[in-house]
């Protein structure tokens, strides 16, 4: 089996593509930390999960507006809308999932965020202030409190409207 890295996010997770053929793709995800975020997150895909290793504990959004608190440990099996929102909130050991993606055609999905009130904002998060901020290869922008993806260019990434996967402040 070849792995190749896909779009690791620096001490937050790392994934590898085993194979990706249309819209489905497989990967190998090492959770490394909990979402250090006052978000619940969706995926702009469904998605079945597999905890190989260690595991994690998530809460996840109820359709009443709770959140329920669940453990994954190793032979759990996630399976998940393109809308569920979520948020690790601990991770146990060095945990690996075996992730499988598939993107329903023509269902415009994008990566959604919510705040609940079950979840308390990080000291210092909202401490930068919106705006368009300068990285090393790129510029990236905060508006509403939320981070967009990093863009090549500002004009880029004023017109952006993709959030970013990862909302942590210190990324530039």
């Amino acid at each position: 089996m070849l792995l190749s890295a896909y779009n690791h996010l620096p001490g937050y997770l790392h994934r590898w593509r085993v194979v990706a053929m249309g819209r489905f793709m497989l990967r190998v995800h090492r959770i490394l930390d909990i979402d250090r975020t006052p978000f619940l997150h969706s995926h702009p895909f469904a998605y079945l999960s597999v905890v190989l290793r260690g595991g994690y504990d998530e809460r996840v959004l109820q359709a009443d507006g709770s959140l329920k608190l669940v453990r994954r440990g190793v032979g759990s099996v996630v399976f998940r809308a393109a809308n569920q929102l979520h948020r690790i909130d601990a991770v146990h050991g060095a945990c690996t999932t075996l992730f499988f993606t598939w993107r329903i055609a023509g269902s415009g999905q994008n990566w959604l965020l919510q705040r609940h009130h079950e979840i308390a904002t990080p000291q210092g998060y909202d401490d930068a202030p919106d705006g368009l901020y300068p990285c090393a290869d790129g510029f990236r922008r905060r508006e509403g409190g939320v981070w967009f993806a990093k863009r090549p260019s500002a004009e880029e990434a004023l017109a952006c409207t993709r959030i970013s996967v990862h909302q942590r402040t210190n990324l530039c």
